[in-house]
């Protein structure tokens, strides 16, 4: 039923390695395809199942976070590390408003000040990743590390207002002439 994503090698494998971020990111990913085929077995009406892959996804998000944990205390984290951080952390807020009841209407400041912790590395990757363009550099626009944290936290946004749309259910509603004579 699990698979081998469920197999728990990781800390044999990852154990001594001093690279990071690298095991970081296959923390992350794993983390990312647990938490996918937790959805998919709620899908198939398995809640029992998905909470415990999302348990072990949750796992494998905290060990990424403190795997990156001497990246980040550089004055100048990587911006990669920086968005794997961001990464973790908004699919840590998924897990915690699937399973712990997070919700702006439950707990607002809560919510928001967990909703800025998932912010806070892309914005940093922001700030720090522009680029002087024009004949004498009088403009500045992001770079590609920039973009990809304000795409980031665009996703984030649009998600946390419209994750609650159900296209299945506003098809179902809609009536159609002579739907009832057939």
């Amino acid at each position: 039923d699990l698979g081998a994503l469920a197999l728990d090698p990781l800390r044999a494998q990852i154990h001594g390695s001093q690279d990071h971020q690298r095991v970081a990111q296959a923390l992350f990913k794993a983390g990312q395809a647990l938490m996918d085929r937790g959805d998919v077995a709620r899908e198939h009406g398995r809640p029992d199942l998905g909470r415990q892959l999302d348990d072990r996804a949750r796992e494998r998000l905290l060990r990424a976070i403190d795997e990156l944990k001497p990246l980040l205390d550089r004055a100048e984290p990587p911006f990669d590390a920086l968005f794997y951080l961001g990464r973790c952390r908004e699919l840590l807020f998924r897990f915690s408003e699937r399973h712990e009841g997070l919700s702006l209407s439950a707990s607002p400041r809560d919510y928001q000040q967990r909703e800025q912790e998932v912010r806070d590395p892309f914005l940093r990757i922001s700030a720090r990743d522009v680029v002087k363009v024009g004949e004498r550099g009088e403009a500045a626009v992001l770079g590609s590390w920039g973009q990809a944290a304000q795409t980031a936290m665009e996703h984030l946004r649009w998600m946390n207002l419209h994750a609650g749309y159900d296209a299945r259910a506003a098809i179902e509603a809609l009536s159609w002439p002579g739907a009832d004579d057939r």
